[in-house]
């Protein structure tokens, strides 16, 4: 199950926005509205928990870990190195992308 926020949903558009995605997303024939759909209908809106403020190096990322214990995530997957320098929180682990493909084929 995928757990976000309409915060992290809006986040996610506007990095879809950018130049690079832009070019990749028309490549591949996929729109921004169309890759947005579908997380929605995948995702579980969940309300975000309080955690210390001081957990994450950049504040933006407070967002991102309050959702994962808010919504009881397994994993958090993410590039932002600020988060993958956590390793885990709580008892959320935090993967690249890759190393979360490898963990679930690995299963």
């Amino acid at each position: 199950m995928i757990v976000t926020t309409q915060h992290l949903l809006e986040e996610l558009r506007n990095t879809l926005a950018k130049q690079k995605f832009v070019e990749y997303l028309a490549a591949l024939q996929l729109s921004i509205d169309e890759i947005m759909t579908q997380i929605e209908e995948m995702a579980v809106h969940v309300n975000l928990a309080e955690v210390p403020p001081n957990i994450v190096r950049d504040p933006k990322d407070q967002a991102v870990i309050a959702c994962a214990v808010g919504g009881k995530a397994d994993f958090i997957v993410t590039g932002d190195k600020d988060l993958l320098t956590l390793v885990s929180y709580e008892s959320i682990t935090i993967l690249t992308a890759e190393q979360f493909l490898e963990r679930v084929s690995n299963q």
